[in-house]
């Protein structure tokens, strides 16, 4: 698959760009930093992380279901942690692979199940912007900051209801480089996303988000925890989501270099030193974007 060859290059890219995070390093403080780890952690990080993923999940399967696409939960699960071995692609552009998956073993047509990719998406990005909004009230920061940030929020909630404005919104963005390829689809599965984004289905799937997010969120916690950074849990979620949310809005291939820089950045403004951030760093993103690649890799090799 084509998928499969760019994101074995952006693996490899981004083996390299760590390499250069690792130059900037004292390595026999860094390996002392995991070697203090306290790997008791683990009992609650992996767990959570792996709860994270189910609950986007089974968020993936009641979109499914709405758009008249029944086939069994475990197999809905099944196509989605697929998806999950393209999460490195810029904006996870190539989790689409689900559609393709849904036509070969289903029969269900691309232009079907495609817009679903993009209204995850759009769920991830409102989810993550209510969790900044709850941590900048806790860190409080200017309230003119967390004032911007819900107007963006309900601006989303908004445009998503107004087909005229959407479809012009779906125009421009079809022409980005990243979804040329399926810029007829998305335009002509409009009443697709637009049942997607319905009142009821709407709430449902932003709780949803909250959930993935802030359970995610919780399990940075405990890494962070466990590099003896004792940062309180709402603001160790800004600092995760909005560097999450930086490396996705730049279309950077899985955000790399813009998450890692992000993260790094608020922890030194949280006066943790600089050897202590990057392990931190280095950790998350394994279990939070790596741990979810090798896992979608194994279960693509049984669904392809």
């Amino acid at each position: 698959m084509d998928f499969t060859k760019k994101t074995i290059i952006i693996i490899i890219c981004s083996v390299a760009l760590y390499a250069v995070f690792l130059m900037f390093s004292d390595i026999t403080l860094l390996v002392s930093k995991f070697q203090d780890f306290d790997i008791s952690k683990f009992l609650f990080i992996i767990p959570l992380v792996v709860i994270s993923y189910f609950i986007r999940a089974l968020r993936w399967n009641y979109l499914l279901r709405n758009s008249q696409v029944r086939i069994g939960i475990k197999e809905s699960i099944g196509i989605f942690f697929s998806g999950m071995a393209f999460g490195v692609t810029p904006a996870k552009i190539g989790e689409i692979v689900k559609a393709h998956i849904l036509k070969k073993k289903h029969s269900q047509p691309i232009s079907k199940t495609a817009p679903i990719v993009f209204v995850e998406r759009y769920y991830d990005l409102v989810g993550i912007i209510l969790i900044l909004l709850i941590g900048m009230w806790f860190i409080e920061l200017q309230k003119i900051l967390i004032v911007t940030l819900f107007l963006i929020a309900l601006m989303l909630m908004i445009l998503s209801q107004q087909k005229t404005i959407f479809e012009k919104i779906l125009r421009k963005t079809s022409t980005l480089p990243i979804l040329k390829k399926y810029a007829n689809s998305i335009l002509l599965s409009y009443d697709t996303i637009s049942s997607l984004l319905r009142p009821k289905i709407y709430v449902k799937c932003i709780l949803y988000s909250i959930a993935a997010w802030s359970v995610e969120s919780i399990a940075v916690f405990f890494i962070f925890n466990g590099f003896n950074v004792n940062l309180e849990i709402p603001v160790t979620a800004f600092i995760f989501t909005s560097s999450t949310l930086l490396g996705g809005i730049s279309l950077v291939p899985g955000g790399m270099g813009v998450a890692e820089g992000g993260m790094m950045g608020l922890l030194l403004l949280n006066k943790i030193d600089y050897t202590t951030s990057l392990s931190a760093v280095l950790l998350v993103r394994l279990m939070t974007l790596w741990l979810s690649v090798i896992v979608g890799f194994i279960v693509l090799k049984f669904k392809i």
